[in-house]
């Protein structure tokens, strides 16, 4: 697939969740230029404390790390790394004195957060996206092995549709 492809569907990927939980991106007309870091392309949610980060190669920890450093922020990465929905995963950063960082996420839809983004591990730590930001998940976001195939169905479905050219 070619790049500006898989960079589009990293843009409509990274945005598709941020869209269900209502985030919004309001341009600030007395900001300054953008803080000198390595990742230049995201996308700044202020009244969520998050930053969205699309990407089609995975960014280094230590460049996310600045980022959220920069912005005193939380960090969703949505990575098209290749020329399949199955390899559309995600990456959070928990910003704080000891930064959390998770890759390899799912999408999961269907639980009390518009979206989750969930490790392959059930057992894992799962981070629910709220109009608030992104919140750690003390208990899986699914009652039964049937509602986690279930949505991670849902959330794969969605993706599809994405990768496919459609929209939400």
């Amino acid at each position: 697939m070619h790049i500006k492809t898989l960079e589009a569907v990293a843009i409509a990927a990274a945005l598709t969740p941020a869209r269900l939980a209502g985030l919004r991106f309001p341009v600030d007309p007395d900001a300054g230029p953008m803080p000198a870091t390595r990742l230049r392309h995201y996308l700044h949610a202020s009244a969520a404390r998050l930053l969205i980060v699309p990407a089609v190669s995975p960014p280094t920890r230590r460049d996310v790390e600045e980022l959220a450093r920069t912005y005193d922020t939380d960090v969703l990465i949505a990575l098209a790394s290749r020329d399949s929905v199955d390899d559309i995963t995600f990456a959070v950063m928990l910003a704080g004195n000891d930064p959390v960082y998770t890759s390899g996420l799912s999408l999961f839809l269907g639980a009390g957060a518009p979206s989750h983004f969930v490790p392959p591990e059930p057992g894992s730590t799962a981070f629910a996206l709220l109009p608030v930001g992104l919140r750690g998940c003390e208990c899986a976001p699914w009652d039964s092995e049937l509602d986690r195939r279930a949505g991670l169905a849902d959330g794969r479905a969605l993706l599809s549709g994405i990768f496919a050219g459609g929209t939400m």
